[in-house]
C-alpha cells in the first residue's frame, strides 16, 4: 500500500463524517442498499437522486424513496431539476422529511434528465446554476452540497468555475466526477483534473470516478489531493468495499477479502430488508441486479445469473443464493 499525506473526518455542517462516501446512484442507493453498507461501518451514503417536480407532486414513488432506514445518519438526499424556486421547494419538503444534508446533482450524464436542462447540463449554464444553488441554500438551514463532472465535454471544462460559484453561495462540500458529461462511465477518470478544482476553493472536496479499492482510493487522493473519495459502481454486489477502504486508509493495513458465508450472508440480509422496504411483488423485479451483482467472481455464476432472472418468487431468489454460496467450496 502507497501512503496518504492527509486523511481525516470531513466536517458538513454539525456532522462530522468519514471521508470516504457512498457515491449516489440512481435506482440502486435506496435505503435498503444504505443500510446492507452500514451494516459494515460508518459510511455517509448518499440517497439516489430525487425529481424536484415529482417530489413536489408528491408522488408516492418519489415519497418513498425520501424514507430512511431507522438509525440512519447523516441523511443524505440529492436532488435534480432545473428551476431554482422548485428546487427550493423540494429542498424544503425533503427537510420537513428528515434530511439532513442536501445535494444538488450536476453531474448525471444521463439524457433523459440533461434533455430537461438538469444534472450535467447545468454545467453548460453557470447563470442558472448559481440561481439553483443560492435558491437551495437559502431555502432550508440545513447543509448543501454538490455534485458535479469536470465539465461538459473536452471543451467546456468548467468545473473550477462552477466549483467557485457554489462557494460564494455558501454551500458546505463539493463532488467531483473525474469525467465530463460526454465521457459518461468510458475512458479514464482524470483525478489530476479535480486536483485543479480542488485548488480553486477553500471547501472540502471529494474525487469520485474509478475508484474501486485501496489502492485506487490512495492513488486518487495523492493525484487530486482531495479531502475525501467517493465509491460508486466498484461497491455494486460488494457494499463492504467503501468500509475496507476507509479502514485501510485509516489504519495502513490491507483488509482482508469477506468470507464466502459472510457475502452469503449480506446477500440475505439485503434481500429482507429489500422486501420489507418495498414488498414481495416490487422486490421480486427490483432485486434481480442486486443479487446478481453478488455473484461477480463466483463458480457458475452464468447459470444464478439465469435462475434469478427467471425466479417466480423472493424465496426460490434466496435458496439460489444459499445454493451458490454453499456450492463454491465443491
Amino acid at each position: 500500500m502507497g501512503a496518504v499525506s492527509s486523511f481525516l473526518p470531513i466536517r458538513i455542517g454539525q456532522h462530522v463524517v468519514s471521508p470516504v462516501f457512498l457515491a449516489p446512484m440512481a435506482g440502486i442507493t435506496d435505503a435498503p442498499f444504505r443500510e446492507t453498507v452500514r451494516d459494515f461501518g460508518t459510511i455517509p451514503a448518499i440517497a439516489e437522486m430525487v425529481a424536484s417536480e415529482a417530489c413536489i407532486r408528491k408522488n408516492p414513488k418519489t415519497l418513498h424513496m425520501l424514507n430512511f432506514y431507522k438509525g440512519e445518519s447523516p441523511k443524505i438526499v440529492q436532488l435534480v431539476g432545473c428551476i431554482p424556486e422548485r428546487m427550493a421547494e423540494a429542498a424544503k419538503i425533503s427537510a420537513d422529511r428528515g434530511a439532513d444534508i442536501l445535494n444538488v446533482n450536476m453531474g448525471c450524464p444521463a439524457r433523459k434528465i440533461v434533455h430537461k436542462e438538469a444534472g450535467a447540463a447545468l454545467m453548460r449554464d453557470k447563470r442558472l446554476a448559481e440561481k439553483i444553488l443560492r435558491a437551495v441554500v437559502r431555502a432550508t438551514s440545513l447543509p448543501v452540497t454538490v455534485k458535479m463532472r469536470l465539465g461538459w465535454d473536452a471543451q467546456q471544462k468548467n468545473a473550477s468555475e462552477i466549483a467557485y460559484i457554489a462557494e460564494q453561495t455558501g454551500v458546505a462540500l463539493i463532488m467531483v466526477h473525474g469525467r465530463t458529461r460526454a465521457q459518461f462511465y468510458a475512458g479514464v477518470a482524470d483525478w489530476n483534473a479535480v486536483g485543479e478544482i480542488k485548488r480553486s476553493v477553500c471547501l472540502p472536496v471529494l474525487v469520485n470516478g474509478d475508484i474501486k479499492d485501496t489502492d485506487t482510493a490512495i492513488a486518487a487522493l495523492n493525484a487530486s489531493k482531495a479531502d475525501g473519495l467517493m465509491i460508486g459502481r466498484a461497491a455494486l454486489g460488494a457494499p463492504w468495499i467503501p468500509s475496507q477502504v476507509a479502514c485501510s486508509l485509516k489504519t495502513g493495513m490491507p483488509s482482508a477479502p469477506l468470507p464466502l458465508i459472510k457475502r452469503q450472508h449480506t446477500a440475505i440480509r439485503h434481500l429482507d430488508r429489500m422486501l420489507e422496504f418495498y414488498g414481495e411483488e416490487k422486490v421480486l423485479f427490483l432485486s434481480r441486479k442486486h443479487m446478481c451483482w453478488y455473484s461477480k467472481g463466483l463458480k457458475r455464476a452464468a447459470a444464478f445469473r439465469m435462475q434469478i432472472n427467471t425466479a417466480r418468487s423472493t424465496k426460490e431468489i434466496q435458496e439460489f443464493i444459499e445454493k451458490i454460496y454453499d456450492e463454491q467450496e465443491c
